[in-house]
């Protein structure tokens, strides 16, 4: 289990070389005859560096919502890729690729969702985590757009998110007087947002 997610059975080596002080690691999280996730890698702990290698195969999104509470919710879909994880804890950086595949979201505070369309693909570096230009579709009432992020970032700390929607007619808001007595109704969206 990963924040309360059961993601399948893992294994996990471990070889510690007293000479070296260095932890050889290797594993995998297998569900269902998937490999999902394998690991292979080193760990210093007296530095307390590290340098994993991380291959993704159909491995599950949700794990990630309890870091997205009271923004996203219903985060869905899987992902499938590779990333590499380097320096010290603390101070890693992330390189390498994912691609979401039926990937998708809700935003509680609009009450909208989310289905991105084609299999997007997320890289990531040092400074930055970026998916190019993606279609969107609400799933409520079909209506269309696209969306294209970076997520500028020093080594995962001091986010910034700059992020353009270009919308025709997309629903951008579909809340009642429930969800919040100051503004509800239903929104539409068009142009570069």
């Amino acid at each position: 289990l990963i924040n309360d997610f059961a993601l399948g059975d893992l294994d996990l080596y471990s070889d510690w070389s007293l000479y070296t002080g260095v932890v050889n690691l290797s594993g995998k999280i297998e569900q269902e005859g998937v490999r999902k996730l394998d690991l292979t890698g080193q760990f210093v702990p007296d530095s307390l560096y590290s340098d994993m290698q991380l291959q993704l195969d159909r491995f599950d999104l949700n794990v990630l919502q309890p870091y997205m509470q009271g923004v996203v919710t219903q985060l869905r879909g899987a992902c499938s890729g590779q990333l590499e994880l380097e320096g010290k804890l603390g101070d890693l950086s992330v390189n390498g690729q994912v691609e979401l595949p039926d990937a998708g979201f809700t935003l509680p505070v609009l009450n909208t969702d989310y289905q991105l369309q084609d299999v997007p693909t997320v890289r990531f570096s040092d400074s930055s985590i970026q998916m190019a230009k993606v279609p969107i579709r609400d799933t409520r009432l079909g209506s269309k757009g696209t969306v294209e992020l970076q997520l500028a970032h020093d080594r995962l700390k001091n986010f910034d998110l700059d992020m353009q929607i270009q919308a025709d007619k997309l629903l951008c808001m579909n809340t009642t007087s429930k969800d919040s007595p100051f503004y509800h109704g239903k929104a539409f969206g068009t142009g570069l947002i």
